[in-house]
């Protein structure tokens, strides 16, 4: 799995502005929820592994201490479910109608690597179009998936918080009670 994450980290990140997501937002439906997973599907295992690689590349050999290993094992585990989570299996007229409305010139190109394509057209209306329960189902089962990845996150910041305490606790210690 590590090879595959290097891999991913090779691509670059795409930025998303305020004005984007704001847009994106305007007329929530199944459609636009749809091309959200698509991106996010997409997006986040690029994200995830250069926070990986970064982990990786911490000096003073803190990428081997416990907690940075097990902050990796979460994104790694993370960067795997995403990968894995299957694609939507929609009918060829509507996968057309969405590629036609996100200005993609190519419907078998996923939005990897068409995400630096995010203008008017990826977050155009969809909304009024029929959607098969399949693209509901799929948005559900996606929304699922991240809350999942954002439950096993949640103590990131304490476990990096608390290696550094650690470490300059040991630092601090040995200073004052050289061996």
């Amino acid at each position: 799995m590590y090879e595959k994450i290097k891999h991913f980290a090779r691509f670059p990140q795409t930025g998303v502005s305020l004005r984007q997501m704001v847009m994106f937002g305007q007329n929530p439906s199944q459609g636009t929820l749809l091309k959200a997973t698509r991106f996010l599907a997409d997006e986040l295992p690029i994200r995830i592994a250069h926070r990986v690689k970064e982990l990786d590349n911490l000096p003073h050999n803190l990428s081997e201490m416990p907690s940075i290993v097990r902050v990796k094992n979460w994104y790694a585990q993370s960067f795997e479910d995403l990968v894995n989570f299957p694609k939507p299996e929609l009918p060829q007229s509507i996968r057309d109608k969405l590629f036609a409305t996100s200005n993609l010139s190519n419907p078998s190109t996923t939005l990897m690597s068409t995400a630096a394509k995010l203008g008017h057209g990826y977050y155009s209306h969809v909304d009024d179009m029929d959607w098969p329960p399949e693209v509901r189902y799929y948005n559900e089962k996606f929304t699922k998936l991240i809350e999942a990845i954002k439950r096993r996150h949640d103590p990131v910041v304490t476990t990096m918080l608390l290696n550094f305490r650690l470490r300059e606790f040991w630092n601090i210690n040995s200073i004052k009670n050289p061996p």
